[in-house]
């Protein structure tokens, strides 16, 4: 698709792995160890001053509280596994506010 991507498989390497990359997005599961999806949306937001990171969740919690509190935690997105390729990606290429990103 074009995209040049990072993963990490924990939390605190999440947050190394970003810190090295500058990430325009993060895709994050919400059922993490040591560290909530929600609270590192948080501190990914909190790292990424320069650029902001546009945040979505792809988890298997689906339930309106689980919406909600992706929504306080600063998700732009939240997605249900499984979630099909095409709507994952027009999310990603979906224009950034005020103008349209390059992919």
């Amino acid at each position: 698709m074009g995209f040049h991507v990072a993963t990490a498989t924990d939390p605190a390497t999440a947050l190394e792995v970003a810190a090295a990359f500058s990430p325009a997005f993060a895709i994050l599961d919400i059922g993490l160890p040591g560290m909530d999806g929600y609270q590192l949306a948080r501190a990914l937001r909190a790292q990424q001053t320069a650029t902001p990171v546009r945040v979505f969740a792809l988890t298997g919690y689906g339930q309106a509280e689980d919406y909600r509190r992706s929504n306080e935690a600063g998700f732009e997105r939240h997605f249900v596994k499984p979630v099909a390729l095409a709507q994952l990606v027009e999310a990603l290429t979906g224009a950034f506010p005020g103008e349209r990103p390059s992919v």
